[in-house]
């Protein structure tokens, strides 16, 4: 926080840490935008691709404790049009009663700039109360600038989950270890997740299934209560003894025949913090004579390491100068530091300032590590940067300076950040 006066009061100034946000994401900042009114063309008109990576169908299994519910879905945006400036993916308008987000998953995902060709991957965590036979629908959206700050709605397009079906475990089908680190992350951070286990005999699976024969389906959470706020999934890659190598996907079709052993990674972004460690229950679900059976969770919460809380190893401060002006008012240079006192680089997502009254932003005066960056969304004395920052060094310091004028009014101007 950072009172200015003008003559002829004394300056003084302290620190205050308000709200700083991590990496791609502002977890559970900001709800579920719907879409912008007559703008809800569909993404091939506006020369977006929306490809689905993940399985047209959630498995489940209520019969244990604790149950199997959530899943995670991916989509692969690709920009064949225009460049977008700061790319913002929304998972909306759940129908069908049964699949809807999380209770931790806010549904919005930050993908940031995007080239004419550029490809980026979003992946929510869903949950399903239980099983069902009819179809679960749901939107993409795809927004130019965020979405709960003013950001328009390029496009949108629908999804179907065609059934959510109830499965059995098989013995075969086993996770070996598991692996997430560093543990504790830091916010800011990148956690990776790594799984190792055995697929047990694949088989051709159900007659006529959506995926193809021999699917091996993956997804690192399926409790109700993992925290989607705190780790957000960013990237996957599954490794076979015998298959290969499939990055970007969720599932895999065409293993059947096969017993193998596998490693499936995943990367979170350590964007929340924890009050409590969270419980880790990765499960793959694959194909086993003719039917679609989960891994063995029996003994997860004894033989599986929990996540810590994310640790905060970011500090902000904010200066001012000049500390004092004339009369007749003027322009002041603010300056916002993140310093990093982990070992890590944090990538910050935004920066919100609230401006004291009377005081208004210059335009074109933002600078972040000293180049040029767009100016901030402003509602009314609220100014928000958003997605155009990049890391604070692990041990160092990144700096936000913009500049506002003061009006001619004598008094403490106090503002904080």
């Amino acid at each position: 926080m950072m009172g200015i006066q003008t003559r002829p009061f004394t300056a003084k100034a302290r620190d205050r840490l308000a709200r700083l946000s991590a990496f791609l994401l502002i977890a559970g900042l900001f709800g579920t935008t719907s879409p912008v009114p007559g703008q809800a063309i569909a993404c091939s008109a506006a020369s977006i691709s929306v490809e689905r990576i993940s399985a047209s169908v959630m498995y489940v299994d209520t019969g244990i404790s604790p149950q199997l519910r959530g899943s995670y879905a991916g989509y692969k945006i690709t920009n064949n049009g225009p460049p977008i400036t700061d790319a913002w993916v929304d998972i909306t308008n759940f129908q069908g009663g049964v699949v809807n987000r999380a209770a931790h998953e806010d549904g919005r995902n930050h993908v940031g700039a995007m080239a004419t060709g550029a490809s980026a991957f979003a992946y929510f965590y869903l949950m399903a109360s239980g099983s069902t036979g009819i179809a679960q629908t749901h939107d993409i959206a795809v927004y130019s600038g965020h979405p709960g700050l003013g950001g328009v709605q390029i496009c949108k397009t629908g999804f179907s989950i065609q059934t959510v079906e109830e499965t059995i475990k098989a013995s075969a089908n086993k996770v070996s270890t598991v692996v997430a680190g560093p543990n504790p992350a830091e916010l800011g951070g990148l956690m990776t997740m790594t799984v190792t286990g055995d697929t047990g005999q694949v088989g051709a699976g159900p007659p006529n299934h959506p995926h193809g024969l021999g699917v091996f389906v993956g997804t690192p959470a399926t409790e109700p209560g993992w925290r989607a706020d705190a780790y957000q999934l960013v990237d996957v890659r599954f490794t076979f003894a015998t298959s290969g190598t499939f990055n970007d996907v969720l599932y895999v079709a065409g293993i059947d025949g096969k017993s193998q052993s596998y490693t499936a990674v995943y990367t979170f972004a350590a964007v929340g913090t924890t009050l409590a460690p969270t419980s880790v229950t990765p499960v793959n679900y694959i194909a086993s004579g003719t039917q679609i059976k989960h891994t063995d969770t029996t003994g997860y919460a004894a033989s599986l390491d929990p996540i810590l809380p994310s640790e905060n190893k970011l500090l902000l401060s904010k200066s001012a100068s000049p500390t004092q002006l004339p009369a007749t008012g003027g322009t002041v240079i603010y300056t916002v530091t993140i310093t990093n006192t982990g070992a890590v680089a944090a990538t910050l997502d935004d920066v919100v300032d609230i401006l004291p009254a009377g005081a208004a932003y210059v335009p074109g005066s933002a600078r972040f590590k000293g180049s040029v960056i767009p100016d901030p969304y402003i509602n009314a004395q609220t100014i928000t940067f958003v997605g155009f920052f990049g890391a604070a060094p692990g041990g160092g310091t990144a700096k936000l300076t913009y500049s506002a004028t003061l009006p001619g009014t004598p008094g403490t101007y106090v503002n904080s950040a």
